[in-house]
């Protein structure tokens, strides 16, 4: 690790460099799942782009839960707390 990433926002926050690589992951996913519905717009038959985005949901579920389970809600739609309103107690996405 060099030192400018030492002095970074994400690692004053206690973020790693694994949890940016895991915040792109999902922005790949996410990307390729948007790609991908406008595919099926435009060709809602197609059962290789149908399995294809239900692959990418499948991944993208995984990735979020790996993602929530160490920072919280990755998005504010994700706070699942009927008690607290968790999504502004963890560092922000951007900050990782």
């Amino acid at each position: 690790m060099n030192r400018s990433y030492n002095n970074s926002p994400a690692a004053r926050n206690g973020c790693s460099h694994n949890d940016s690589v895991l915040l792109r992951k999902i922005q790949e996913i996410d990307f390729s799942l948007y790609e991908v519905v406008l595919y099926l717009d435009a060709y809602p038959n197609c059962a290789e782009a149908l399995n294809y985005y239900h692959s990418l949901l499948d991944t993208r579920a995984v990735l979020v839960s790996e993602y929530e389970h160490k920072h919280g809600p990755l998005t504010a739609f994700s706070n699942v707390s009927k008690s607290s309103w968790d999504w502004t107690k963890t560092p922000w996405p951007w900050q990782l």
